[in-house]
């Protein structure tokens, strides 16, 4: 009752497929309800959907938490923590409606990825404006480059994270479009961290000796473990079909990603209350526009987007839509010869026995 039929990977369309992994494919198009059905069934995409699921609800409940010891609502210093949890649950939400509904049908898998792709880049915009508030290191605050870093976020969250990854979808497969891809979760990335990594690393005006740096250490870690392990393939390169349901590498990045979320809202809020003072004299405090507003209007624009990319799939043919192998003959128009073909054997056989029975009582005569 709650088991869903599953496929090898060469009885699916291509763009179901993920590299090195061999089986454990749901139907190319699942229904709802067997998709829902399929959390609890061992299938390739299983484990993708559980370690960002749980990691969701932790995000919900640590902002019903935080609800009761900050003020979200009248304290404008807290609103860039807020965007940043909203946008992690976001994130982590969109990507198990991904893993999830995606064999829907072909179409239906694009746009899934769309939002998946999509929230990845309002996530790095928000992570650049509590960076801003919060984390950047005192000798740049109120340069140029402090006043132009919300900005280059947004414009990453649009049209990298956004418009190139929905675009990279239909690229070849090959090495370019992997790297590629991988261009799209790393660059915005590295752009909206060189403030902390500055603030880390150089250490200047000892800042590198706050509570919060240890934590954002172990977050680029958790980062540059997650990189390596989207980029390589591994443990399923060295072994295709031994980890398609259990350890394959998108599961390993989502557990590193998750931890690593963890770990820079930690950061952040450590940096948030022991810094509050000296930020607030500094730098002010946070707009509505320059913050929640600026994500909202961001938001927007990314949902247009993935609006005329799902129109433009809808215009383009889908391919073959066969869940069995193509050397297999399973379509009904094959089968009904065949059937008529053993009709008419039997028909025979059965005319050759009749006429041996009525010849055999003539003899006897």
């Amino acid at each position: 009752m709650w088991t869903v039929k599953l496929f090898s990977a060469d009885q699916l369309p291509s763009v179901f497929h993920e590299p090195f992994i061999l089986n454990g494919y749901r139907a190319s198009e699942t229904s709802v309800v067997e998709c829902i059905k399929s959390t609890l069934q061992c299938t390739n995409e299983t484990v993708n959907f559980w370690t960002h699921f749980v990691p969701f609800l932790y995000t919900v409940w640590r902002i019903v938490h935080l609800r009761y010891y900050l003020d979200f609502v009248n304290d404008p210093f807290t609103w860039p923590l807020l965007g940043l949890l909203i946008c992690i649950s976001l994130c982590l939400s969109a990507s198990c409606f991904a893993h999830l509904f995606n064999c829907l049908s072909e179409r239906a898998c694009h746009i899934c990825y769309f939002f998946d792709y999509s929230s990845l880049g309002i996530y790095s915009l928000a992570s650049c404006i509590a960076y801003r508030y919060y984390v950047f290191p005192h000798c740049l605050m109120n340069t140029e480059y402090f006043n132009i870093y919300i900005p280059i976020g947004a414009l990453n969250a649009i049209l990298w994270c956004t418009f190139g990854a929905c675009w990279s979808r239909f690229m070849n497969m090959g090495l370019f479009r992997h790297l590629f891809r991988l261009s799209v979760l790393i660059v915005p990335y590295v752009f909206c961290s060189l403030p902390l990594l500055y603030r880390v690393f150089v250490c200047p005006d000892k800042e590198c000796e706050a509570a919060s740096v240890t934590v954002h250490r172990q977050h680029f870690v958790a980062a540059f473990c997650s990189a390596f392990i989207f980029a390589t393939h591994l443990p399923e390169r060295l072994a295709p079909g031994k980890f398609d349901v259990f350890l394959h590498s998108h599961q390993l990045f989502h557990v590193i990603t998750a931890t690593g979320t963890i770990l820079q809202v930690n950061s952040v809020i450590i940096d948030m209350n022991d810094r509050r003072a000296f930020l607030e004299s500094e730098i002010g405090l946070p707009t509505y526009w320059y913050s929640l507003g600026l994500i909202t209007v961001v938001f927007s624009l990314q949902m247009l987007l993935i609006l005329c990319f799902s129109v433009w799939v809808y215009s383009r043919p889908e391919e073959s839509k066969h869940i069995y192998p193509k050397s297999q003959n399973t379509n009904n128009d094959n089968l009904e010869p065949c059937a008529e073909t053993i009709k008419h054997k039997l028909i025979n056989k059965c005319s050759a026995e009749r006429n041996l029975e009525i010849m055999t009582k003539i003899k006897k005569q």
